[in-house]
């Protein structure tokens, strides 16, 4: 199964768990997941961010456009590891403003 090529666009809300996540487990059998956008968002979340490849495979690309979340969790607010693309436009967290760059999970 290829998830790509998908927009999420336009939502505010808050969430008890993680307000957006790409998790793959192991066992799940994806094979690529890649061109996933996160545009206009403002969103209020319990947990950080998180962009989670498995050992089989990278997430590839996912952007973050016009987004602002307040995490409610102390410490980084967002985990990103095996994510071969996390990409920053217009971008604040926790209202620190974030510049447009590429995140790796290297960085985090």
């Amino acid at each position: 199964m290829d998830l790509s090529n998908i927009v999420f666009d336009n939502y505010r809300g808050s969430f008890t768990g993680s307000a957006v996540q790409i998790v793959s487990e192991p066992e799940i059998k994806t094979r690529r997941v890649d061109g996933i956008v996160f545009r206009n968002f403002d969103v209020k979340s319990s947990n950080p961010l998180r962009f989670i490849g498995n050992p089989s495979y990278e997430i590839g690309k996912v952007l973050l456009e016009n987004f602002n979340a307040e995490i409610e969790k102390p410490g980084d607010p967002f985990i990103v590891k095996g994510c071969d693309s996390l990409i920053f436009k217009n971008v604040r967290l926790n209202g620190k403003q974030y510049p447009d760059s590429q995140v790796s999970e290297k960085d985090n």
